[in-house]
């Protein structure tokens, strides 16, 4: 009897006792791995809510300087209702962080104000009355402020936030993590940056559902591949490799190429008419000494040769030692902005690396442009007198269901800032502000 409780003591119950451990250790393990998980969730859930805060305070700031300027109460309708939900949006995202109440409560009561004063200002517009001066100054006072919080924001999202320190529990202590410390630090600094959309007015306009200013007739793949053997210069079509039919706006034959430089590139022939309505060659540029301005004449050259023209440029960037020209075919003096080509242009060696003509062929056709319901002069006198009116010109513009409306189009600066207002040329009403924002890559447009 004694030598069986000598096993169970000196083999049974070690290896039970180690068993227990290691199902221990290993639960342990599990749950730790769990913990971690969820840990991570949660900073990516807060990590969003951050930029979410940024990005809908950059709205309201973008919006409410839209709203200074315009004109027309349907365009006030639509910009008050955009600033009253992005105003929202910052009350929930803010509320979505476990911040000490004396750094979310300031940020939550300015959401709260601007929100709510947008909507008071509603009922005032629907029934088609302008703003008022006093209106006007206290949105300007609301954009300020939202100006100084963007500023700070940036800064705060731009940083590292250890979002680990944060505590539900913390209610009270505003000192008890970096994030919430941050934001007290600017609510006692006064009551925050723009986000960039565009890269040109209506540069996103409706294509509209089939193209127009492609040629009749289809061809097959054969033929476009000799369209591209002539478009890119080459000897033969051996560097060619057909990758099929891309099915887009426009209905196109797909390839890689690889030009007479060497590099690859990629292209798009229409299956209807056959025209390259896309090119995008693999390139780095060197830094060079062509000017933006000798690149946008060596695009508008190449546009020639390919059978786009008259254009005008109506927007520029810069980066990577390239040059981005936005350019729009034109009728006389007025600009055609739905038929829309960009053309990149490496300014080491002048050479175009990239080209978009899907716009220009989806919406070039010949237009009967009438004449303008009323003059320059009575349009500009409908133009807020806050706008100091620098350029004027009549353009088409897309509009609503892939129609094109005929309008003024007025570019000046209020408040340091420049704006573009586009009226219809036939009634008056307004159709679109953008405002330009000026970066180290050239105009922008919001």
């Amino acid at each position: 009897m004694r030598s069986n409780w000598d096993f169970w003591k000196r083999w049974v119950f070690p290896a039970v006792m180690v068993a227990a451990l290691v199902t221990t250790g290993i639960w342990g393990g599990t749950q730790a791995a769990q913990v971690r998980q969820l840990r991570r969730a949660q900073d990516t859930a807060y990590a969003r809510s951050l930029y979410e805060l940024t990005d809908n305070m950059g709205n309201v700031e973008l919006g409410l300087a839209k709203l200074m300027i315009a004109g027309s109460p349907g365009v006030n309708v639509a910009l008050l209702s955009d600033i009253a939900r992005r105003s929202d949006g910052v009350v929930q995202n803010v509320s979505s962080l476990p911040l000490a109440q004396a750094a979310a409560g300031d940020l939550m009561g300015f959401a709260n104000l601007v929100g709510d004063y947008c909507r008071s200002l509603l009922e005032q517009a629907s029934r088609g009355d302008p703003l008022t001066f006093e209106q006007i100054e206290q949105l300007k006072q609301l954009h300020n402020n939202c100006a100084l919080i963007n500023t700070d924001l940036k800064t705060i999202s731009q940083q590292s936030v250890s979002f680990s320190q944060m505590r539900i529990d913390s209610f009270f202590n505003w000192e008890s993590d970096d994030l919430s410390t941050k934001l007290y630090e600017m609510n006692q600094n006064g009551p925050q940056l723009p986000t960039l959309i565009y890269d040109g007015p209506f540069s996103d306009a409706l294509t509209g559902r089939t193209p127009k200013g492609l040629p009749t007739g289809v061809i097959d793949e054969e033929a476009a591949k000799a369209e591209v053997v002539r478009f890119l210069g080459l000897g033969d079509a051996g560097s060619l490799e057909p990758l099929g039919l891309c099915e887009g706006n426009i209905s196109a034959y797909c390839f890689n190429a690889v030009n007479t430089q060497g590099n690859p590139v990629y292209l798009q022939v229409s299956r209807q008419g056959g025209k390259v309505i896309m090119m995008m060659e693999e390139v780095q540029a060197q830094a060079g000494t062509l000017s933006v301005e000798q690149c946008e004449q060596i695009g508008r050259d190449f546009l020639k040769d390919s059978g786009i023209e008259p254009v005008v440029s109506t927007w520029t960037q810069q980066y990577s030692n390239m040059a981005v020209i936005n350019f729009a075919a034109c009728d006389g003096d007025t600009t055609l902005y739905p038929d829309l080509i960009k053309v990149k242009v490496c300014m080491d060696t002048g050479a175009v690396a990239a080209l978009d003509a899907t716009s220009y062929y989806m919406n070039h056709a010949g237009r009967s442009l009438g004449t303008p319901g009323i003059p320059m002069d009575e349009a500009r006198a409908l133009v807020s007198m806050q706008l100091d009116i620098q350029r004027e010109q009549l353009c088409v513009v897309p509009a609503d269901g892939g129609n094109e409306k005929l309008a003024w189009e007025f570019m000046g600066k209020f408040a340091e800032e420049t704006y573009i207002i586009y009226l219809s040329a036939e009634n008056g009403d307004e159709i679109q502000v953008f405002k330009v924002i000026n970066t180290e890559t050239g105009s922008l447009t919001v």
